[in-house]
């Protein structure tokens, strides 16, 4: 079973993971609730990590 965490903004339904649109209203849904942001997100923080080890070291 799949659990639905995520909320549409606009109607409130409950979303899955990943999913670009709300079933039922068909807006898109927050950007943190798409696959995409989450993949840049761990990109920029792994980035800036390396960044700071290599002026400290």
């Amino acid at each position: 079973m799949e659990r639905r965490i995520f909320h549409c903004g606009t109607c409130g339904y409950h979303l899955r993971f990943g999913v670009p649109r709300c079933s039922r209203c068909y807006r898109p849904t927050r950007l943190y609730n798409r696959k995409g942001f989450w993949w840049a997100l761990a990109l920029m923080v792994a980035f800036v990590g390396v960044q700071i080890l290599r002026y400290t070291i």
